[in-house]
């Protein structure tokens, strides 16, 4: 059965991702529909050439932009939670071969954690061993494995760096900057850089989120081989750039939990919010800039 844009509408306007967003109705226009989630515009389009399409370009809001990609890539069967996911479809790799540098990020979606970039260079020998002991996306692992497996890539290599942007410092960078892909790319450049310090290489591999220009233009004078891809994580030395951030993600919330003495969610949803009156009453206001991204929605939801 062929999927419409209203199929993918009908999904996004039923998310439990979105309910703290107003979806309205959807209005038909030339080759597709469009819809406003509160004051943004969205617009879903049908084509022969490349099918159902998700613009988000007249949208303001990044963290609605990543939900609604997110809803999009499990629609589409492009991401590895969708029952329709395709791994033949969906095997781009291999791109690179090893040795190589493997740079992601993790925490741009969620509200109660800060953006952890990992960046990890691998030889043949060690790219072999951790595809052995099963490094892969960590997107896949559960909280246990990415920290069993964190510890033992720092074993086998330790040409890896972790960059961590505090929430308190991200939102000092989103009012200079206004763009959470600009800062992705500055703290990617940043991390490939001190991996570089440590061991010099030809060959970069980044998860790809917009913003490419500017990190080549950052590593201009490393004269690298540089590829960006979406699901990069497939190859092993992202996956463990990924493991690694994700293992620093949790560690820094299992910390703010204690240091709180409060329980805080990942990801951006109703729980989210509910949580953030809880804290808000017990803390004040003026701590979430300490414990959150203040530019997501979630804070006008939570205050109101």
């Amino acid at each position: 059965m062929n999927k419409t844009p209203e199929d993918l509408y009908l999904r996004i306007k039923n998310s439990n991702e979105l309910v703290s967003y107003s979806v309205s109705d959807f209005k038909k226009i030339a080759y597709g529909l469009q819809f406003y989630i509160d004051s943004n515009i969205i617009r879903i389009y049908s084509s022969k050439k490349k099918g159902i399409t998700l613009d988000t370009s007249q949208s303001k809001s990044d963290e609605l932009n990543l939900i609604l990609n997110n809803i999009y890539d499990i629609f589409q069967g492009n991401s590895l939670s969708s029952s329709d996911f395709d791994a033949e479809k969906n095997q781009l790799y291999p791109i690179m071969n090893p040795p190589l540098l493997g740079s992601d990020e993790v925490g741009k979606g969620d509200f109660y954690a800060p953006i952890i970039v990992g960046s990890v260079y691998l030889e043949k020998n060690e790219y072999d061993i951790l595809k052995t002991l099963g490094v892969r996306d960590s997107k896949d692992l559960s909280d246990d494995r990415i920290i069993k497996l964190a510890s033992e890539i720092k074993k086998v290599t330790n040409n890896y760096s972790i960059l961590r942007i505090g929430q308190s410092k991200y939102n000092e960078l989103y009012k200079k900057i206004g763009n959470i892909n600009a800062i992705l790319a500055w703290a990617h450049v940043t991390n490939i850089k001190n991996v570089y310090k440590k061991q010099h290489f030809k060959k970069a591999l980044v998860d790809k989120f917009g913003r490419e220009e500017q990190i080549r233009n950052g590593l201009k004078e490393l004269n690298l081989e540089m590829i960006f891809k979406p699901k990069a994580e497939q190859n092993i030395a992202v996956a463990a750039a990924s493991i690694l951030a994700r293992d620093a993600l949790l560690t820094t919330i299992k910390n703010m939990n204690k240091h709180y003495d409060f329980d805080f969610p990942l990801g951006a949803n109703s729980i989210v919010i509910t949580k953030g009156k809880e804290f808000v009453k017990k803390f004040g206001e003026e701590e979430l800039n300490n414990v959150c991204k203040m530019h997501f929605k979630t804070v006008q939801n939570i205050l109101n």
